[in-house]
């Protein structure tokens, strides 16, 4: 993630936007958003179409301000757009809840039905 934002830093963009899949501990898959305008969340569920998911995931949606450092970590606001909110709340993929992160540093948790 510290070369992500570093790249965004040099490209002036102002935020790094990442989506992640887990299962208890373990990443199942991670994706950002790309310079072409697709969202993280969307691109984590084209990613997980690959995988053959047994059991629910979680996904957890952050946005880590470019002005972050190895020592503070700055977060945005980085609940899902209406159009991504529809795409997660319709996929037949296994989601369990969807968090993301918020301007004040917390993590706000959603069962994907209450999205």
């Amino acid at each position: 993630m510290a070369r992500r934002l570093e790249e965004r830093r040099q490209l002036r963009e102002k935020s790094l936007h990442v989506a992640v899949a887990s299962h208890g501990s373990d990443v199942v898959a991670v994706a950002t958003n790309d310079r072409a305008g697709g969202h993280a969340e969307c691109r984590l569920l084209e990613i997980l179409e690959n995988k053959q998911l047994s059991s629910p995931v979680d996904v957890t949606v952050v946005r880590v301000a470019n002005t972050s450092t190895s020592d503070k970590v700055s977060f945005k606001n980085s609940r899902p757009c209406q159009a991504c909110r529809d795409v997660l709340l319709r996929t037949h993929l296994p989601i369990r809840t969807v968090r993301w992160s918020t301007e004040e540093g917390t993590i706000f948790v959603a069962r994907r039905g209450d999205l």
